[in-house]
């Protein structure tokens, strides 16, 4: 059953204030075997640097740092969320640890986010090929993400970034707003319930999210669609919105329960309103239907008389200042992908696009040596135990979905 707009209750959380980096830590040698050269971006929570490795040649390496205090230990448990997850477009945690009141992690170098990418690109034709190029990308990550029993949470174009150097790899990032929808010893989903504080970033979260529900599947597949439409036209409806945290959070509700998928999508080929209404209209605990939803966007390629080849139209834009950091190793998609005669055929819209559904596990190097995988282990587990507790508590009146 459907609730009235005036009946929806809105909870959130206050607007963090934003962190600031420990410069203390410039120069400085982290674990012995990596050297911090500068600030590569500051979050709401921590600082991310650069930095060489002192025993590899030319090999670079991101640092993410933040104080313990920062939402409990909330690195940490990314860094075991992002080891859990390990697979192809997920940063490789190189290592993890503390140092004095920080939490500190290593993990893989990577280039631009899309956002910035598809920014410096004016010409529709090449932009619209590289969006569908990286919807195919994402849906595809997504879908991984989902299949290790984890929901994303704060889809935003920030959070998915390019492979360095190989740019035609497609990464997401940031895992510490994840959660578990489902037990991965049961199988069984959570349940669904109400008045849920908000998080996230309210501009590409789902209606529902904003209306205090429990996030599933469905909610990381409908940001992804604001996400997708405003790379294209580089604006959403609710985007310019002035005044207090809570005022904003209040207007772009309304606009987002409001508007139509046609209004949304105007201008746009068919295929992205015929999207929106799919996610919009997923229950609770249903499974998405990843290749529909691929298949999407692999047609329009095809009425554009394009291919899936890679070819993205930042290629060329980037290039780094050193040449030292051209010398990283090829990456595995990009040797068996980058040059396969699929992508120089043309797609049947009619098959379920399979291209980039790869085996991630026999690809991968997961070797981890400073990880204390004991410790990981029991986390995943007392995220298991809680689910089942959480399922167990709850009666019956609380499966019913408002959809």
């Amino acid at each position: 059953m459907q609730q009235s707009e005036k009946s929806v209750k809105v909870f959130y959380f206050t607007e963090i204030t934003t962190n600031k980096p420990y410069t203390k830590f410039l120069k400085m040698i982290i674990f012995g075997k990596f050297q911090i050269t500068r600030i590569i971006a500051i979050t709401s929570l921590s600082t991310v640097y650069l930095a060489k490795c002192l025993k590899e040649k030319n090999k670079y390496v991101a640092i993410k740092i933040q104080g313990i205090n920062s939402l409990v230990s909330q690195l940490e448990r990314e860094a075991y969320l992002q080891y859990y997850l390990r697979g192809i477009g997920i940063p490789k945690v190189i290592s993890f640890g503390k140092i004095g009141k920080f939490n500190v992690l290593v993990q893989t170098l990577l280039g631009k986010s899309i956002d910035k990418l598809f920014n410096a690109n004016n010409n529709y034709a090449s932009k619209m090929k590289d969006l569908c190029m990286a919807a195919i990308q994402i849906i595809d990550r997504i879908e991984f993400i989902h299949s290790k029993n984890i929901v994303h949470q704060d889809i935003k174009p920030e959070n998915f970034l390019v492979g360095n150097p190989d740019s035609s790899l497609i990464y997401i990032i940031d895992f510490g707003l994840c959660k578990k929808y489902r037990s991965s010893r049961t199988g069984r989903h959570i349940i669904f319930s109400k008045n849920k504080k908000f998080i996230g970033t309210f501009e590409y979260c789902s209606i529902h999210t904003m209306k205090g529900i429990e996030l599933s599947r469905r909610d990381d597949m409908e940001s992804i669609g604001y996400m997708l439409i405003n790379l294209i036209t580089g604006t959403l409806p609710w985007f310019g919105i002035e005044g207090p945290y809570s005022e904003r959070y209040e207007k772009v509700y309304k606009i987002k329960a409001n508007i139509s998928n046609e209004d949304l999508c105007k201008g746009l080929p068919i295929e992205f309103c015929k999207y929106m209404k799919y996610v919009k209209s997923l229950k609770f605990e249903e499974d998405p239907d990843y290749d529909y939803l691929r298949r999407l966007f692999f047609s329009i390629l095809y009425k554009m008389k394009d291919r899936f080849d890679l070819n993205f139209s930042w290629k060329e834009q980037i290039k780094p200042k050193k040449k030292s950091l051209l010398h990283f190793r090829q990456s595995t998609f990009s040797k068996i992908f980058g040059g396969h005669s699929m992508f120089n055929q043309k797609v049947n819209i009619q098959e379920s696009p399979t291209e980039i559904k790869e085996n991630r596990i026999s690809l991968v190097n997961f070797s981890l040596s400073s990880f204390k995988r004991k410790i990981f282990n029991k986390d995943i587990k007392h995220l298991d135990n809680k689910i089942d507790n959480k399922i167990k508590e709850e009666n019956e009146s609380g499966n019913i979905d408002d959809n």
